[in-house]
């Protein structure tokens, strides 16, 4: 009896190991000749396949992430690497996924689709510059546009001229617009300009340097050069793309804008009047009348021209 039960086990191993080097090449089994390490990533990619296949993410990446964390030098390594970050978009961990697709970059440069890659970290950008919002502790928090900025930066250095580079670099501007940080945002619109003359975001870019000009204006201690600057690119705008759903808005800005440099010269213009002074007084009138043509202080000013006496 005890010689009977020694036999039994060693019999089921034999056949379990006949089994494993099967000659077939089915899914699961391997190969007579298959290297021991090929077999095992083989068998982790199909796992994370068939689970991928089912929506079961989770389980997927677990398989992936074997795959690359025990085989990194494997050639099957870098498809894991991007399927990972694939599964983390699905499971909505995005910034997780960005930073798998930046991964595979720089531990397996040249490997892989490098436009559907930066595609797929602009998106994620793209999300948290729009506001994306998640779950947390029971309450929808909005995420911080300092990632947006993250990604956005990672992008254009990945790819600087890649199809995508362009609207990525507008997205680096308008997150730091966003954060209130108007001359960095100023300074990285020019960069649209710079080098992307002809793409899609080129209008935007200036107007969006009208507008950082215009917001700083806004501040108690702002600087006369501000108030120029945004009125010269937001003239711009309007000239070079009458068109542009963002045209009225510009033109709403450019009015009251003038209207501002107006009244700061009629308000010389008055006190040059009280302290008896004419001549002054006519010079600043006389620049809101015809410098600021269509301010509200226009009509004022040219009554009070006719009215003060000649020099």
């Amino acid at each position: 009896m005890k010689t009977r039960s020694l036999i039994l086990p060693a019999v089921l191993i034999l056949f379990v190991l006949a089994g494993c080097r099967g000659t077939g090449g089915a899914p699961g089994s391997m190969a007579r000749d298959e290297d021991p390490a090929d077999f095992a990533t083989r068998r982790l990619r199909e796992e994370g396949q068939a689970r991928e296949e089912e929506g079961d993410f989770r389980s997927a990446l677990r398989s992936y992430r074997a795959l690359v964390r025990d085989y990194p030098r494997s050639p099957l390594a870098p498809e894991a690497q991007f399927r990972i970050g694939v599964c983390l978009e699905e499971i909505d961990d995005l910034y997780a996924a960005f930073q798998a697709y930046q991964t595979l970059l720089e531990q397996y440069p040249g490997k892989g689709s490098l436009s559907e890659i930066v595609q797929r970290q602009y998106e994620i950008g793209e999300a948290y510059l729009q506001g994306r919002k998640r779950w947390f502790l029971f309450l929808r928090i909005r995420s911080g546009l300092s990632r947006a900025e993250e990604i956005f930066r990672t992008v254009v250095r990945n790819a600087t001229f890649s199809p995508v580079s362009a609207r990525a670099q507008y997205g680096l501007a308008c997150s730091l617009q966003l954060r209130g940080d108007y001359p960095e945002a100023i300074l990285e619109y020019e960069q649209v300009l710079l080098n992307y003359p002809g793409s899609e975001v080129y209008g935007p870019a200036i107007f969006g340097i009208g507008l950082c000009y215009y917001q700083e204006s806004l501040r108690a201690d702002y600087d006369q050069r501000e108030v120029d600057e945004a009125i010269r690119h937001l003239g711009r705008f309007i000239r070079a793309f009458p068109d542009d759903p963002d045209r009225g808005r510009a033109e709403e800005m450019l009015g009251e804008l003038r209207d501002r440099q107006a009244e700061k010269s009629y308000r010389i213009a008055r006190y040059y009047e009280k302290n008896s002074s004419p001549q002054g007084a006519r010079i600043y009138y006389r620049e809101v009348a015809e410098r600021y043509p269509e301010s509200i202080y226009a009509a004022e000013a040219r009554a009070k021209l006719e009215q003060l006496p000649e020099d």
